[in-house]
């Protein structure tokens, strides 16, 4: 199914499964066209062509060739509303840095722990007092690296 229809400065465009719908300016911008007329319905189901109230032959070329070209228009209109993401402000970053060290230390001390369990059930009082010096190393490293941030 193709369909090209303005309406009170609206454009819409269905091919298939595809629709585009857009005011007549923007869709003027995403076309690269100069003017179209006020009100087309131009229907392949229907097989009509009506321009501005007058019945033109069907099928007419330049309708149907902004059906055939629906996805470079699809592709020009998410272009020209596409907005970047907001760039992040200082607080912002820190915030995330912090997290991201949270996270880590979190995972870590967690490793350690469960280390730790093994280790008492164990009776391997070296490997005790190794993982005692591994935590305080990264109680250390931890503080340092969120007072540099």
């Amino acid at each position: 199914m193709h369909v090209f229809q303005i309406l009170k400065n609206n454009v819409l465009i269905i091919d298939g499964d595809r629709t585009y719908s857009e005011t007549v300016d923007n869709f003027l911008l995403d076309a690269g066209a100069v003017s179209v007329p006020e009100s087309v319905i131009y229907d392949d189901t229907q097989e009509c062509c009506v321009v501005d109230g007058d019945f033109l032959p069907y099928p007419n070329g330049t309708y149907s060739g902004y059906c055939e070209r629906i996805q470079d228009l699809l592709d020009a209109q998410a272009k020209r509303t596409y907005v970047p993401p907001a760039e992040l402000t200082e607080q912002e970053r820190q915030e995330a840095q912090k997290a991201s060290l949270k996270a880590d230390y979190d995972s870590a001390v967690k490793d350690l722990t469960d280390s730790m369990a093994v280790a008492l059930l164990t009776g391997d009082t070296d490997a005790q007092e190794s993982i005692r010096a591994d935590f305080k190393d990264l109680q250390a490293q931890y503080k340092e690296a969120m007072e540099n941030v």
